[in-house]
């Protein structure tokens, strides 16, 4: 069963802006979600269960939703609500017999949840579908607003969008409710605050840029584009190699001293580079990368950047290629080429080491980056 989440719907949630939204694969199993969704409804990265999935929070009462935020059908009926998540599963376990996550999923609500096997008994098959529903919400009362699930061709994924019609009081308290849940330090640094969220394709890279990628996941996740022209890379790479000390063969940031640290990032800033950060919360790892990625790479195939070069992680590389592929699909002509190396043979990994680095660490640290930084892309929040 699919959940890779596209680069097409990757670029929706990026753009779509401030609407409680979330992703759900066919079994409804959470991928990702905005920060408005988590400032009506709870955040789902608390949640307590086994498994992020809509019809184990619902039927096993184990799930990310507070006693301030609950979720009731204008209609007033569980008994309906219930039987149209039950007929979609039993759907979707016809169409993916075979999937262990499926048949895992209704066993272990049959186990669980007498309700839930009551109605599966009954042999429903429907599909969930769009409705009103009224959030309770004690933050901002009650909120009543349209739920609409859209399927994605191909993949069967769902996408649950939560609105209201402009300029009613649901709106005015739909977006009120996200303002006391302020951004996490991490998720817009301080140093960076004058830059708006950007979503997709729109960090300009130096035309014909070699592009050097390295991440951080503290808080979020982060990647830093190192990006130097073709005729600088050669000296800025030797003058990396310079600041190694006898018998190391690399620079890894997190490893050095304070007093090594404050030298090299003096030392890289007087080079000819610049870095954009890209940044995501609210989503997992897995989700994460590829959202990231996915930007990026539409911002290099329209700056005309040459060569995308990442850090070598055995564990992601396959899953990568993927990614990066399948977004050079959707620009016919791209003429990016990319490629995973060790850090070890290529020094210029080791600058957007050392800016992720600072750029997480904050304060002083973020300060001294600040002028190798030309652009910080928020993507997916």
């Amino acid at each position: 069963m699919p959940a890779h989440i596209p680069p097409g719907v990757q670029r929706l949630i990026a753009r779509l802006g401030e609407v409680p939204l979330a992703v759900f694969t066919a079994s409804w199993d959470l991928l990702t979600w905005s920060r408005l969704w988590t400032a009506l409804l709870g955040d789902p990265a608390r949640s307590t269960s086994h498994r992020a999935n809509l019809l184990i929070w619902h039927f096993t009462g184990v799930g990310f939703m507070t006693s301030e935020r609950r979720i009731a059908s204008r209609s007033n009926s569980v008994e309906a609500f219930e039987a149209s998540l039950v007929g979609d599963l039993r759907r979707v376990l016809g169409r993916y017999p075979d999937d262990r996550g499926v048949r895992s999923l209704v066993a272990d609500l049959l186990a669980a949840s007498p309700r839930f096997a009551g109605v599966w008994h009954s042999g429903a098959v429907g599909e969930h579908q769009s409705e009103r529903k009224v959030v309770e919400n004690d933050l901002v009362g009650d909120i009543e607003l349209d739920c609409d699930v859209f399927t994605v061709a191909g993949t069967d994924l769902r996408i649950v969008v939560y609105t209201a019609a402009a300029g009613t009081p649901a709106a005015a308290s739909t977006s009120s409710a996200s303002r006391p849940l302020p951004r996490p330090e991490s998720s817009r640094p301080d140093r960076f605050s004058l830059f708006q969220s950007k979503g997709v394709g729109m960090a300009v890279f130096p035309r014909g840029a070699r592009v050097f990628v390295d991440e951080c996941k503290a808080r979020g996740y982060w990647i830093a584009a190192t990006a130097v022209a073709p005729g600088d890379a050669a000296a800025v790479e030797k003058a990396l190699r310079r600041l190694t000390r006898p018998g190391q063969s690399r620079i890894h940031f997190r490893k050095e001293s304070d007093s090594s640290r404050r030298q090299l990032v003096a030392a890289v800033c007087a080079m000819e580079v610049e870095v954009v950060l890209y940044l995501v919360s609210g989503c997992s790892d897995r989700v994460a990368r590829p959202l990231l990625l996915t930007s990026l790479v539409g911002d290099l195939v329209a700056s005309e950047a040459s060569q995308l070069v990442l850090e070598r992680d055995e564990s992601a590389e396959a899953a990568d290629r993927t990614h990066i592929a399948s977004a050079l699909r959707s620009t016919p002509g791209a003429g990016l080429q990319y490629r995973h190396v060790s850090p070890g043979e290529c020094p210029l990994l080791w600058v957007s080491d050392l800016v992720a680095w600072c750029a997480h660490r904050g304060g002083d640290w973020r300060r001294r980056v600040s002028p190798l930084i030309t652009d910080v892309v928020e993507v997916g929040a």
